[in-house]
């Protein structure tokens, strides 16, 4: 609502992008840097430590089996569960807090019908394994998708998002490429196919030569406007990537 309100009544489009932590990259000269955002983050870093959160839910008892399972999937490491009343338990987590800044408490919710509620506190930073996904349209890189990850799901994120950008993004007059790059090396991809236009339909029969002159000028002509063009992504791209 408050994007379609402000797109009407200010003409402003605004960009939605992936909810992000603050990771810490040390260089090989021991200089510690802030990364906010994955633009900052150098593929040399000499180690990266992320932030850790302390993690209590409250949960109906007949949700425990739902909520661990969501647990699970997470990098989490439990502490304890106990009794908290007589039907609610008390489940204590250790988990890094990328797991849980983004679809974890909607997820929660869902599991457990609304009955859950959820506290953390940041512990701390520790070592951590990851690596800046970065995405690729056209050959034109588009930052507002690159995301920080644990490179033990980079595969799978590559193929997740380039998926889903493959679903909502428009077609245009040309092949589209999107690729999943990770510090140089493409480890996924997906094309939509270019909009068809059947240059032949004016020619009622005719030289099989004539027609197949007008496809192949129609494909080089693909081809130049491939390598000229630059994709603009609509806003409501983002919604649908960064909103499923």
């Amino acid at each position: 609502i408050t994007i379609e309100r402000l797109k009407r009544e200010y003409g402003i489009e605004l960009v939605i992008g992936a909810p992000q932590v603050k990771y810490k990259g040390i260089t090989g000269k021991g200089e510690e840097i802030n990364i906010l955002n994955p633009t900052i983050w150098q593929d040399n870093f000499k180690e990266v430590l992320e932030p850790w959160a302390n993690l209590k839910l409250i949960i109906s008892q007949k949700y425990l089996g739902n909520v661990f399972e969501l647990l699970k999937d997470t990098a989490g490491r439990h502490i304890e569960s106990k009794p908290f009343s007589k039907e609610r338990y008390l489940i204590e987590y250790k988990i890094p807090l990328r797991e849980i800044i983004g679809n974890f408490y909607d997820n929660l919710l869902n599991i457990t019908q609304g009955y859950a509620s959820m506290t953390y506190t940041e512990i701390g930073y520790f070592k951590a394994d990851l690596v800046k996904l970065e995405i690729l349209i056209n050959k034109e890189k588009e930052e507002a998708f690159s995301k920080i990850i644990p490179k033990s799901k980079a595969y799978d994120e590559a193929r997740k998002l380039t998926k889903k950008l493959k679903e909502v993004l428009p077609a245009q007059l040309f092949n589209l490429a999107i690729q999943g790059k990770i510090g140089g090396k493409v480890i996924a991809r997906e094309t939509v196919s270019a909009t068809r236009k059947d240059v032949t339909a004016p020619l009622y029969g005719g030289d099989i030569t004539r027609k197949k002159k007008l496809l192949e000028k129609q494909k080089k002509s693909k081809s130049k406007l491939q390598a000229k063009a630059r994709v603009n992504v609509p806003a409501d791209v983002f919604l649908k990537v960064f909103g499923s």
